[in-house]
């Protein structure tokens, strides 16, 4: 099987939380699956990653990826019924209160927007999907948290981070002084928040509160690094090596999470095949065409001819024919 993603940047193994999820929950379950870094979304069924390839059927969405994975092997499997529950009890409370955070910290806050995560999409996506797709992520997002909050930018913002803080709160207190949530392994839960910290963590927002109020608890920075060290350090790609230990010091100035700074990984051509190229180029022509006739750079005019005009102009040149001989 193979999972296609977003590739990553800033020490993580992918930019997205939901590919870095699936990602920790595979490393985790020690699936078989083969990460594969990818940005031609163009080519996805939904328009959409993660995206699993698993023998002649292709899957797409995080819950229905790790449930194709589940079937084969269950990271939660040796958890009695009261442990199950209260796993998928968080599972569902980092969900609700950190998606809406993580979504407006990279798509709505207008600073972030433009300065980080746009830059960041339009330099690693292929022309032209690198001139709309982060427009449509930032519509999608703006849209998902509006209908939560019905309040203007700011005042969502400050809600969306008080409740996360709140969650983080919380997270850290159920994790206590355990290695994992459940004890000596890791669980689901574990995968999901390493996804949803790492990104609040690592990713160098213009605008981001949530970090420092991560770092103020300790045993989530050592939950962060364990399941790193432990699993993603072959990710790591072109991350130098003074900061491939995330969150080792509980001191910002010393916290790779907020010293890495390298830029995006290149990604390779080859997954654009000429067929794409071709049709991106022409898509580009026909947009650009368009652009030029409706904008009103170039006009047609038509000129309508009466039958009279048409017939006296016969005549005379039956006439200057008659006169050349």
């Amino acid at each position: 099987m193979e999972l296609l993603h977003w590739p990553g940047d800033y020490g993580l193994p992918s930019v997205d939380v939901d590919c870095l999820q699936v990602m920790a929950y595979c490393k985790m379950v020690k699936s078989n699956v083969q990460f594969k870094k990818y940005t031609n979304t163009f080519k996805t069924p939904n328009g959409k990653l993660p995206l699993l390839r698993a023998e002649d059927i292709t899957i797409d969405g995080k819950e229905s990826i790790i449930a194709r994975i589940k079937q084969e092997k269950n990271l939660d499997q040796n958890l009695d019924c009261k442990a199950q529950a209260d796993i998928l009890a968080f599972m569902t409370l980092t969900e609700k209160k950190l998606k809406p955070a993580v979504l407006y910290l990279n798509w709505v806050d207008s600073e972030n927007f433009t300065k980080v995560s746009r830059r960041w999409y339009a330099n690693v996506l292929p022309f032209p999907l690198n001139y709309f797709i982060p427009g449509k992520l930032h519509r999608q997002a703006s849209k998902y948290v509006e209908a939560l909050y019905n309040l203007d930018e700011k005042a969502i913002g400050v809600q969306i981070i008080n409740t996360a803080k709140d969650c983080i709160d919380v997270l850290a207190d159920r994790l206590g002084e355990l290695t994992f949530f459940c004890g000596e392994q890791p669980t689901s839960l574990d995968a999901v928040v390493y996804a949803y910290l790492a990104i609040i963590c690592k990713m160098r927002y213009c605008n981001n509160i949530l970090r420092s109020h991560v770092q103020r608890h300790s045993n989530l920075i050592n939950l962060m690094d364990r399941i790193h060290s432990a699993y993603f350090r072959s990710e790591e790609g072109n991350v130098s090596k003074s900061d491939t230990v995330l969150c080792s010091s509980r001191t910002e100035h010393d916290s790779s999470f907020l010293l890495l700074d390298t830029p995006p990984a290149p990604i390779s051509n080859e997954q654009f095949s000429l067929t794409d190229k071709l049709y991106f180029a022409g898509l580009a022509v026909a947009a650009t065409i368009a652009y030029v006739a409706f904008s009103g750079f170039v006009t047609f005019t038509t000129v309508d001819y009466d039958e009279d005009d048409l017939a006296d102009d016969d005549d005379d040149d039956d006439d200057d024919y008659i006169d050349d001989d």
